[in-house]
């Protein structure tokens, strides 16, 4: 019987939990039908990798869904109720959350794909337990905690943030199963996700007590939300989509001789190489390979044409990947990375490409046949080349989860859009961090951060133009650096509310990074936006007390300007800057100037204290 493996019954102790449901007959329910197809569908998801006839690196991730609906007691689909379409409309009213409310919970390693939701699902076909609407949130399950504890935990305030089922005597709950594939109509506020790298074994533990300490290790989950989830949808079928899983490369591997002719084939017509947009092309060998291999393996003068050959595409591939490696983003911003992963892929693509060609192929064969000591060396560059095109290649997969956020960070109109945009992009980073077989490293991972660190500073650098700040409406200048500094904080802010949610998961790699690196720039810049923010403030000050009114009080209006000329002098030092003061090399040289104006107002103050 299926539930006599301990991992399904963690597995449906999770799920149970997650939707505030108790009763574990809808997904014993599950297991049964379709002649237990359903069952076995969820033991493939633990078993998937090390099943016989498996190959070792299949399918570098595996994805379980588990959604839950209403059902008639005759199996049919419960109809949308006025309660559910009103709820439905409350979703769509709904505006974006606060970012890292007090009250969300990141439980498991889950993948918090969306900090906040602009659109919310339309219909749903279950009903809340109470009046508030489903977060875009993921909240997702302790890997620390007891099953008790658990669902104790899923009772508390804190499943605010959680979508829950109510109990209907009427109509019962229904569970279906997705493996490895996201329908359409998994879609939903009411889906359990399962996520697990099919290159590690997930053994059997003896009972619960152990399957909650050991699988939650290897298996990320936690509920998500329509965005979430159809985030995850593009995510996992653009990283793991058959077409890059590792066994195909490794069978590509064997076949993989690049059509690189940099020079001559002996006894052969000379070949001409063609550098097109960074991409190498070459032309096949014109050696006539018409025969069979083993015929052509026994011909000196095919071999020796042939082992020249190979090398020529030795030492091009190697000048190719050499090439490569040497290039560096054109930019300080995170879209130059993105842009750079791409160059990359489609210029490794392109040489990959060429190994495929059957001719290619049988030249390999040919020398394989001929046991050609060439044939080892040949392999060695094309395995490189192979390494270097799947990094690539997964990286522009999942650097592409990010480019609509870095495109709204870097081309966003206003600090409110980007204020907006990064609580979701960090997120969509724990995400590239859990799962990306590359970015998961902090020496890939910190130049990223740094280079949004980047873009968020130059966004405050170029909205913020001391030269013309005080000469702006005084309340339009107090707020452009409000936003100014929000936006600084707000990078502090939510990098580490992931950082505590990561931590208190307990399974994924803690993000240690050099904060001096993510922060040292965007908190001095938080420091002068304080400091200039104080000094419109003082200039506010003097302009309420000095005016017409103080003119008529006085009797004296000539002293009343000489004092108003006095403090628009004030900002002069400002407005003749002769260096940048968002540079933290010219922290000394700021911090003179405003230690002068705090001493000039001083001086006003004290010289006009029976005026003002």
């Amino acid at each position: 019987m299926i539930l006599d493996d301990v991992r399904v019954l963690w597995l449906r102790d999770r799920a149970l939990a997650a939707l505030g449901l108790t009763d574990p007959a809808p997904f014993e329910e599950l297991l049964d039908r379709g002649d237990g197809e359903e069952g076995r569908a969820i033991l493939r998801f633990f078993d998937r990798g090390t099943e016989e006839g498996d190959d070792e690196g299949e399918a570098g991730a595996t994805l379980l869904l588990l959604r839950a609906e209403w059902c008639r007691q005759d199996g049919e689909e419960a109809a949308g109720t006025g309660d559910t379409e009103e709820f439905a409309e409350e979703q769509q009213e709904e505006g974006p959350d606060e970012c890292f409310p007090e009250q969300l919970t990141e439980t498991a390693s889950s993948v918090a794909l969306e900090g906040s939701m602009t659109q919310k699902s339309k219909a749903s076909p279950l009903q809340p337990t109470d009046n508030e609407s489903v977060s875009g949130h993921v909240s997702a399950l302790s890997s620390q905690s007891e099953l008790g504890k658990l669902e104790q935990r899923f009772t508390t305030d804190d499943m605010e943030h959680t979508p829950q089922l109510q109990e209907q005597k009427v109509d019962k709950v229904c569970f279906y199963v997705a493996l490895d594939e996201i329908p359409k109509e998994f879609v939903s506020n009411f889906t359990v996700y399962f996520l697990r790298d099919a290159k590690e074994r997930v053994a059997e533990p003896s009972d619960l007590s152990e399957a909650n300490e050991v699988l939650p290790k290897v298996i990320k989950f936690g509920v998500l939300t329509d965005d979430s989830l159809l985030m995850l949808k593009n995510a996992i079928s653009q990283a793991f989509s058959p077409a890059v899983s590792f066994s195909q490369l490794q069978i590509e591997e064997t076949s993989e001789n690049t059509d690189s002719e940099k020079g001559n084939l002996p006894k052969t017509e000379k070949k001409e190489q063609l550098v097109e947009n960074g991409n190498i092309k070459l032309e096949m060998p014109t050696v006539n390979l018409d025969r069979e291999v083993t015929a052509l393996a026994t011909d000196p003068e095919v071999v020796e044409a042939l082992e020249s050959y190979a090398m020529t595409l030795q030492k091009l591939i190697s000048i190719a990947l050499e090439e490569q490696m040497k290039k560096v983003p054109e930019g300080n911003g995170p879209l130059a990375e993105i842009d750079l992963w791409r160059e990359r892929n489609e210029n490794l693509s392109a040489l990959t490409e060429q190994t495929k060609l059957p001719e290619v192929q049988k030249v390999l064969e040919i020398l394989q046949e001929a046991e050609s000591q060439h044939t080892g060396d040949l392999q060695i560059v094309l395995s490189h080349l192979r390494k270097h095109h799947v990094e690539a290649l997964d990286n522009v997969k999942f650097l592409s989860t990010l480019e609509r956020h870095l495109k709204t960070l870097t081309y966003g109109t206003g600090f409110n859009v980007v204020l907006d945009t990064i609580p979701p992009l960090m997120n969509t980073l724990r995400m590239v961090w859990i799962v990306s077989r590359h970015y998961n490293k902090d020496e890939r991972m910190v130049p990223l951060m740094e280079r949004i660190a980047w873009e968020i500073s130059e966004r405050v650098y170029k909205a913020v133009d001391l030269h013309t700040l005080f000469k702006e409406d005084r309340a339009a200048a107090k707020k452009k650096l409000v936003d100014a500094k929000s936006t600084l904080e707000q990078w502090r802010k939510c990098y580490f509310a992931v950082r505590a949610q990561i931590e208190a998961s307990g399974r994924e790699e803690h993000w240690e990074f050099d904060r001096k690196r993510l922060f040292e720039k965007t908190d001095y810049m938080t420091s002068i936006c304080q400091d200039l923010y104080d000094m419109l403030q003082v200039i506010e000050e003097f302009y309420n007390i000095i005016g017409p009114e103080l003119k008529a009080v006085t009797g004296d209006p000539e002293r009343v300007d000489d004092i108003m000329r006095a403090v628009n002098g004030l900002t002069s030092p400002m407005e003749e800057l002769t260096f940048d003061p968002f540079s933290i090399e010219n922290a000394h040289d700021w911090k003179l100037i405003v230690e002068e104006f705090k001493e000039e107002v001083s001086n006003h103050y004290s010289v006009n204290r029976g005026y003002i």
